[in-house]
């Protein structure tokens, strides 16, 4: 009887062991996620999933995130013609500064005509924070790193905005007329997004050449 109780705990002790070792494989895993997850490094594209439940936001939150985003490329832009000196570069800022100051004008009268009157979010206030930081940083700059910086910018943050329109606002729109105007912002920024790709591959490629790489 003794024997048998000593292979009962035996079994019991070995099973207990095998649980834990998953338990800290799970932990592990957990762990690694969040610190995934936590990277101080904003992705390209950010579906938002951790700032707002898109089921959440109101048309009014979503039309001051469409607004703002719009009135940050502007800020955006000017800075970069204060110090860009690739004409490509400077050609590009222009456009940015007179397409997204239409996208606003026509916001607002939208807005107005709507009765909506913009709201902020946790949303809208990391699109401002974020882009005050990088036009900090892109006027620490000057020629051609300058130019590079500002191009990468563009990239990321007309990336991220598109994500934010199909992950968080049109999900969460109720009005049709807003809905329309977001499928509109969203087709403008995929645009803008595919001609700042194709100057920072033009900016790679000149670099390439002036340094001699074959």
């Amino acid at each position: 009887m003794r024997k048998k109780t000593w292979k009962l705990g035996l079994g019991a002790a070995i099973v207990g062991g095998f649980a834990a070792l998953a338990a800290c494989s799970d932990d592990d895993k957990a762990v690694n996620n969040a610190f995934d997850a936590g990277t101080d490094t904003a992705p390209a594209v950010d579906t938002g999933a951790n700032l707002a439940d898109a089921a959440t936001l109101t048309d009014e939150q979503i039309a001051g995130i469409a607004l703002l985003a719009n009135q940050r490329e502007v800020a955006e832009a000017n800075v970069a013609l204060g110090g860009a000196t690739a004409p490509a570069v400077r050609e590009f800022a222009t456009k940015m500064v007179k397409d997204f100051s239409d996208a606003v004008s026509r916001q607002q009268a939208l807005f107005a005509q709507l009765a909506i009157t913009t709201v902020g979010s946790d949303r809208s206030e990391r699109i401002e924070a974020e882009s005050d930081i990088a036009n900090s940083e892109l006027e620490a700059q000057t020629g051609d790193a300058f130019d590079k910086s500002y191009m990468a910018r563009q990239v990321e943050v007309l990336g991220r905005i598109q994500g934010i329109i199909d992950t968080e606002l049109l999900p969460a729109v109720q009005k049709a007329e807003l809905r329309s105007e977001l499928t509109t912002m969203r087709a403008s920024i995929a645009s803008h997004l595919a001609e700042a790709q194709t100057v920072q591959l033009a900016l790679s490629v000149d670099a390439g050449t002036d340094s001699g790489a074959p």
